[in-house]
């Protein structure tokens, strides 16, 4: 994953612009005159048809709020929501989930072949669940929280 230095800016389609300035005028209008000034940077980037690298976490935020509430599917149908699970993917947050959900495969290929012996699923709280899966002697636990999945352990034995 680049650092902000390295990053490029974002080009953004003219769809995925037409949904984040929609997004954001809505989610502005919530906001105090203080919390206002601080997005301005990323609205006019915006309004430009890019996102430089020093606001591509908050570009992150804003979609991921949009995603993960349902508003983006509701607002803007399934279309909408493709849009801006793209657009999202092509942030950091984004490129993080993504390496996390490649490590996750890469364990999880760590029992192909093998005959199923148990699978569990179990809550540690609430929005904290674990898949135990365990196969010839290879036991994986996977961890689903709302920001994604991730390999708790992998153990052998």
């Amino acid at each position: 994953m680049a650092t902000t230095e390295q990053r490029a800016p974002l080009m953004l389609e003219e769809e995925e612009q037409t949904l984040l300035l929609q997004e954001l005028e809505d989610y502005l209008a919530l906001l105090s005159v203080e919390r206002r000034a601080t997005y301005r940077p990323l609205w006019e980037q915006v309004v430009a048809g890019h996102v430089g690298p020093e606001h591509m976490t908050t570009l992150g935020e804003v979609v991921a709020l949009s995603l993960m509430s349902g508003r983006a599917r509701r607002r803007y149908t399934a279309e909408g929501e493709r849009i801006l699970t793209a657009l999202f993917r092509r942030t950091p947050q984004g490129e993080a989930l993504n390496a996390r959900l490649a490590q996750v495969n890469r364990a999880l290929g760590a029992l192909r072949n093998r005959p199923l012996e148990a699978m569990r699923v179990g809550m540690r709280t609430l929005g904290h669940f674990t898949l135990q899966v365990r196969a010839d002697g290879v036991t994986l636990t996977l961890t689903f929280r709302p920001h994604g999945v991730e390999v708790e352990s992998i153990t052998a034995g």
